[in-house]
């Protein structure tokens, strides 16, 4: 069993090396309304339930909004970070007119990409597909999936 672990997370270790942009920097300032607009459209997407660890949490509700501002013509990525003190969180960037809006999920807050910054792992990833077939990989079906 211990081997079948070590395997698999080798792999796993191959696949993010693989398929991850590590890339956390700011291109441009947000102006006051594009940040409106942008809040104006983080009321607008429903969340289906309240925060709750394990069902619908950090990684659920990165989900929901990737898919909600991906349907209305946005590139969005997720970035998933770990911390000592706080485990493993996600959260959602936007991208509109080349500008990056970093969104705490759990509370569809615009954040400044500081606030991240004590995070001492960060991954970038352009594709909720294949976060979905990793976490399922990882045996984590309950992540991603709203």
């Amino acid at each position: 069993m211990k081997k079948l672990r070590l395997i698999a997370a080798i792999f796993a270790l191959i696949l993010l090396a693989g398929c991850v942009h590590l890339g956390t920097g700011v291109k441009e300032k947000l102006t006051a309304d594009e940040v409106l607009e942008m809040y104006k459209l983080l009321d607008e997407a429903e969340y289906p339930r309240e925060y709750e660890f394990g069902v619908f949490d950090c990684s659920n509700a990165s989900a929901l909004l990737y898919d909600y501002f991906t349907r209305k013509g946005f590139r969005c990525e997720v970035m998933v970070g770990w911390q000592p003190t706080w485990d493993w969180h996600s959260w959602l960037i936007v991208v509109k007119n080349g500008k990056e809006f970093w969104i705490e999920s759990t509370t569809k807050q615009i954040r400044n990409p500081c606030c991240y910054e004590d995070y001492v792992l960060k991954f970038r990833f352009r594709s909720l597909k294949f976060l979905r077939f990793f976490s399922k990989f990882l045996f984590m079906p309950n992540e991603w999936d709203y």
